[in-house]
Protein backbone atom coordinates (compact mmCIF):
# COMPACT_ATOMS: atom_id res chain seq x y z
CA UNK A 1 0.00 0.00 0.00
CA UNK A 2 3.01 2.43 0.39
CA UNK A 3 3.70 2.40 -3.26
CA UNK A 4 0.36 3.32 -3.77
CA UNK A 5 0.47 6.08 -1.39
CA UNK A 6 3.07 8.08 -2.83
CA UNK A 7 1.89 7.62 -6.11
CA UNK A 8 2.70 6.07 -9.69
CA UNK A 9 5.27 9.19 -10.47
CA UNK A 10 6.97 9.39 -7.76
CA UNK A 11 11.03 8.72 -8.04
CA UNK A 12 11.98 5.55 -6.08
CA UNK A 13 14.23 6.28 -2.98
CA UNK A 14 17.05 3.53 -5.20
CA UNK A 15 17.00 5.93 -8.09
CA UNK A 16 18.83 8.54 -5.94
CA UNK A 17 21.80 6.35 -5.04
CA UNK A 18 22.77 5.37 -8.58
CA UNK A 19 25.44 6.92 -10.40
CA UNK A 20 24.74 9.80 -12.69
CA UNK A 21 24.62 8.14 -15.67
CA UNK A 22 21.94 6.18 -14.85
CA UNK A 23 19.47 8.26 -13.47
CA UNK A 24 16.54 9.38 -16.10
CA UNK A 25 14.08 11.37 -14.94
CA UNK A 26 12.02 11.20 -18.61
CA UNK A 27 11.67 8.44 -20.85
CA UNK A 28 13.39 10.23 -23.50
CA UNK A 29 16.23 10.91 -21.30
CA UNK A 30 16.60 7.14 -21.33
CA UNK A 31 15.55 6.56 -24.38
CA UNK A 32 18.25 8.75 -25.85
CA UNK A 33 20.77 6.93 -23.01
CA UNK A 34 19.88 2.59 -24.39
CA UNK A 35 19.75 3.83 -28.21
CA UNK A 36 23.59 5.88 -27.83
CA UNK A 37 24.71 2.35 -26.03
CA UNK A 38 23.00 0.38 -29.18
CA UNK A 39 24.76 2.18 -31.40
CA UNK A 40 28.17 1.25 -30.21
CA UNK A 41 27.37 -2.62 -29.60
CA UNK A 42 27.54 -5.13 -31.92
CA UNK A 43 26.69 -9.13 -32.00
CA UNK A 44 28.21 -11.92 -33.42
CA UNK A 45 29.02 -15.45 -33.56
CA UNK A 46 32.33 -17.03 -32.58
CA UNK A 47 33.69 -20.65 -31.38
CA UNK A 48 33.97 -21.01 -27.97
CA UNK A 49 37.09 -23.41 -28.50
CA UNK A 50 38.74 -19.62 -30.53
CA UNK A 51 38.16 -17.35 -27.13
CA UNK A 52 41.83 -16.86 -25.96
CA UNK A 53 42.55 -16.03 -22.50
CA UNK A 54 45.19 -13.60 -21.35
CA UNK A 55 45.79 -12.19 -18.12
CA UNK A 56 47.42 -8.71 -16.95
CA UNK A 57 48.80 -8.77 -13.79
CA UNK A 58 47.61 -10.18 -11.21
CA UNK A 59 44.42 -8.95 -9.98
CA UNK A 60 41.75 -10.82 -11.20
CA UNK A 61 39.71 -7.91 -12.66
CA UNK A 62 42.88 -8.19 -14.94
CA UNK A 63 41.50 -10.41 -17.88
CA UNK A 64 41.19 -10.08 -21.49
CA UNK A 65 39.31 -11.80 -23.88
CA UNK A 66 40.62 -12.46 -27.35
CA UNK A 67 37.68 -13.05 -30.18
CA UNK A 68 38.32 -14.28 -33.26
CA UNK A 69 38.32 -11.00 -35.67
CA UNK A 70 38.80 -8.75 -32.68
CA UNK A 71 41.69 -6.05 -33.38
CA UNK A 72 42.30 -5.43 -29.87
CA UNK A 73 41.64 -8.15 -26.10
CA UNK A 74 38.06 -7.06 -25.18
CA UNK A 75 37.66 -7.42 -21.18
CA UNK A 76 34.53 -9.27 -19.74
CA UNK A 77 32.22 -7.58 -17.55
CA UNK A 78 30.70 -9.39 -14.11
CA UNK A 79 27.97 -10.94 -16.42
CA UNK A 80 29.78 -12.13 -19.11
CA UNK A 81 32.74 -13.72 -17.21
CA UNK A 82 29.91 -15.10 -14.92
CA UNK A 83 28.28 -16.63 -18.11
CA UNK A 84 31.36 -17.72 -19.78
CA UNK A 85 32.90 -19.99 -16.57
CA UNK A 86 28.91 -21.05 -16.28
CA UNK A 87 29.69 -22.55 -19.87
CA UNK A 88 32.57 -24.42 -19.09
CA UNK A 89 31.55 -26.04 -15.73
CA UNK A 90 33.83 -23.38 -13.73
CA UNK A 91 32.68 -21.72 -10.88
CA UNK A 92 32.83 -17.88 -11.60
CA UNK A 93 32.69 -16.68 -7.58
CA UNK A 94 35.95 -19.26 -6.85
CA UNK A 95 37.59 -17.89 -10.37
CA UNK A 96 36.94 -14.20 -9.54
CA UNK A 97 38.44 -14.66 -6.16
CA UNK A 98 41.77 -16.07 -7.47
CA UNK A 99 44.53 -13.85 -9.11
CA UNK A 100 43.63 -13.22 -12.94
CA UNK A 101 46.69 -15.64 -14.51
CA UNK A 102 44.86 -18.90 -12.68
CA UNK A 103 41.53 -17.24 -13.47
CA UNK A 104 42.69 -17.22 -16.74
CA UNK A 105 44.21 -20.94 -17.42
CA UNK A 106 41.33 -22.38 -15.84
CA UNK A 107 39.11 -20.74 -18.00
CA UNK A 108 41.24 -21.06 -21.07
CA UNK A 109 41.51 -25.04 -20.51
CA UNK A 110 37.60 -24.77 -19.96
CA UNK A 111 37.18 -23.16 -23.15
CA UNK A 112 39.68 -25.44 -25.00
CA UNK A 113 38.35 -28.88 -23.44
CA UNK A 114 34.92 -28.07 -24.03
CA UNK A 115 32.84 -29.72 -26.91
CA UNK A 116 33.16 -27.11 -29.85
CA UNK A 117 29.92 -24.40 -29.16
CA UNK A 118 29.33 -21.63 -31.34
CA UNK A 119 28.55 -18.64 -28.94
CA UNK A 120 26.80 -15.42 -29.47
CA UNK A 121 28.21 -12.47 -27.96
CA UNK A 122 27.38 -8.71 -27.26
CA UNK A 123 30.00 -6.20 -27.59
CA UNK A 124 30.93 -2.75 -27.02
CA UNK A 125 34.01 -0.62 -27.96
CA UNK A 126 35.69 -2.20 -25.30
CA UNK A 127 33.91 -4.68 -23.17
CA UNK A 128 31.88 -8.07 -23.81
CA UNK A 129 28.68 -7.42 -22.01
CA UNK A 130 26.96 -10.81 -22.67
CA UNK A 131 27.49 -14.35 -24.27
CA UNK A 132 24.69 -16.33 -25.17
CA UNK A 133 24.27 -19.68 -27.27
CA UNK A 134 22.98 -19.24 -30.55
CA UNK A 135 19.41 -20.89 -29.91
CA UNK A 136 19.01 -18.13 -27.26
CA UNK A 137 18.33 -14.98 -27.78
CA UNK A 138 20.63 -11.73 -26.01
CA UNK A 139 18.64 -9.60 -24.03
CA UNK A 140 18.10 -6.02 -25.28
CA UNK A 141 19.53 -3.19 -23.41
CA UNK A 142 22.48 -5.46 -21.73
CA UNK A 143 25.22 -2.88 -22.40
CA UNK A 144 27.25 -1.46 -20.35
CA UNK A 145 26.66 2.01 -19.36
CA UNK A 146 30.44 3.18 -19.90
CA UNK A 147 33.54 1.89 -19.94
CA UNK A 148 34.23 2.24 -16.05
CA UNK A 149 32.04 -0.07 -15.44
CA UNK A 150 33.48 -3.02 -13.13
CA UNK A 151 34.45 -5.70 -15.12
CA UNK A 152 34.10 -9.60 -15.38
Amino acid sequence: MRAAARGMNAYPPSGFSRPADERYLSLSELFAAVHGRTEHSRTRTVDSAAIRVEARGDDSEELALLLTGCDAPIAPTHWSFGQLASLVGAPATYLRQRPASLAGINLQYGLSAHRAEQIKTLETDDALAETATPSSALAPGKVPRSSGETRH
